[in-house]
């Protein structure tokens, strides 16, 4: 498992040539909305509990919900992700509290995305995923049967290290820590030829992603949280890291693109700054957020063609 010294060790290392400007991009954009104690907590790895506090931060009653419950494949995508949660749940704590389940919240939102992403995307092989809390949907795009590559990128200390502790803890042998080759000078760039691999590394790290190696960017309530220098770089890297038709697949509230009960962490309409981009909205859930299902799901497509009118 990484040290969190370790981790700001390279981060500090990394960090050393860069000026203050290009800095900006790397740091949790609404943090700021929660109180210190809950800052702290979100931001700082302290320990494996840590794991505990995220699987049940999220997930009350109201936000679990499903339009597609009783679909085949969604039931085999949330038995898939309960049983490798539990897998690595039983190595951190003890068999009376995995029995209480406390990953199936996130077991229904593994399912939800990869449900949606099977049936839109059916051809994403390499897959990265930006901000992906604390790894959970390795459990769907990191498992054997996909035949597919995972990446898993933040730039946060305590989903950075839970992503290492619960990645590392589900394929040992498949994965792949930036911090670890850093540390010991060894040369690491992600292959996307490398079947079932792995690879986790900090969001500043991006340019060990080739050009036009990504078939699909996951980003799930992740580009309203950040900063607008932040959701700046990322529309600039998606646009190298995705091939010509790969995707980027967005679950949230549509925070700045007309729904005035929700706000996000910058001014811009992300929905307007993809597609300027050269990304096509070629699917948006028609559901009623908060009540058919928790946030709206969309995907791009990379057409390299502007649709702004």
């Amino acid at each position: 498992m990484l040290d969190a010294s370790i981790f700001q060790l390279i981060k500090e290392q990394d960090f050393i040539s860069r000026s203050a400007l290009e800095l900006r991009p790397y740091a949790w954009g609404s943090l700021d909305v929660y109180e210190d104690a809950v800052q702290k907590r979100m931001s700082r790895y302290h320990s494996k509990y840590d794991l505990l506090h995220w699987l049940t931060f999220w997930t009350e009653q109201e936000r679990l919900v499903s339009p597609f419950t009783g679909n085949k494949e969604y039931e085999e995508l949330r038995s898939n992700s309960a049983f490798v949660h539990k897998n690595v749940l039983k190595m951190l704590f003890s068999s009376g509290f995995i029995k209480s389940e406390p990953h199936a919240g996130y077991d229904i939102w593994n399912a939800i995305d990869g449900h949606i992403v099977s049936q839109i995307c059916p051809d994403a092989k390499s897959v990265l995923d930006f901000g992906s809390g604390y790894g959970r949907l390795g459990a769907v795009f990191g498992d054997t049967f996909r035949n597919g590559v995972y990446v898993s990128v933040d730039c946060i200390e305590v989903s950075y290290i839970l992503q290492n502790l619960f990645l590392s803890l589900m394929a040992p042998a498949r994965f792949h820590e930036y911090c670890d080759y850093a540390f010991e000078r060894r040369s690491f760039k992600v292959d996307c030829n490398n079947e079932n691999a792995i690879y986790h590394l900090p969001s500043w790290r991006l340019d060990l992603v080739g050009a036009n190696q990504i078939d699909l960017i996951t980003a799930v309530f992740v580009l309203p949280e950040i900063n607008e220098f932040a959701l700046l770089d990322f529309v600039k890297q998606a646009n190298r890291m995705v091939r010509d038709g790969g995707y980027i697949y967005l679950r949230d509230h549509l925070y700045h693109s007309g729904e005035d009960n929700h706000s996000g962490a910058h001014r811009f309409n992300t929905e307007e700054l993809l597609s300027a981009s050269g990304f096509q909205l070629i699917y948006q859930g028609k559901y009623k957020d908060n009540i058919d299902i928790y946030g709206i799901p969309r995907i791009y497509k990379k057409t390299g063609k502007s649709f702004c009118s």
